[in-house]
């Protein structure tokens, strides 16, 4: 987290579903730029995107695909006809969410402009150093004896 706020990336508390700040957890706001031509997904139709996970869940993965799918209230009918059909074989997790208007202070994706893309990342300063680097690199094997190795 400091990392972060040093390098100019914006940090905040959570905020729960109540509005509350969660002075446990944080928030950091990494801008993200989609390479040309890519889709998108406020240009899907949400059972268009649950075509795209029922393929990548199918296809693609044996476990599960974490995704949120974007959707309009207008779509709602479409979708739970497109659950009904084809979730219990296709789909192992997913999870919903309005393009705009779903009152949650800090979504997981949120587009911006181009403009605004430009301007959150000029004040990110990449010439400060991610972490203490102790030199210590070297993987003790007899670490991992518990399943589990360690980050260095």
């Amino acid at each position: 987290m400091d990392t972060c706020r040093k390098r100019g990336y914006k940090v905040q508390y959570d905020v729960g579903l109540d509005g509350r700040e969660d002075h446990t957890s944080y928030v950091v706001e990494f801008p993200c730029k989609s390479p040309e031509h890519a889709t998108l997904a406020s240009e899907l139709t949400a059972v268009e995107q649950l075509e795209w996970v029922k393929r990548m869940q199918t296809d693609w993965a044996d476990n599960c695909v974490s995704v949120t799918v974007y959707y309009r209230k207008g779509e709602l009918k479409e979708i739970k006809a497109w659950l009904k059909n084809n979730y219990t074989k296709s789909i192992k997790s997913v999870s919903f969410l309005l393009h705009t208007d779903h009152n949650f202070p800090l979504p997981p994706y949120e587009e911006i402009t181009e403009e605004e893309y430009e301007k959150t990342f000029a004040k990110i300063d990449f010439s400060v150093p991610l972490a203490q680097d102790n030199g210590d690199h070297e993987l003790d094997l007899d670490e991992c004896n518990g399943g589990a190795c360690p980050v260095k």
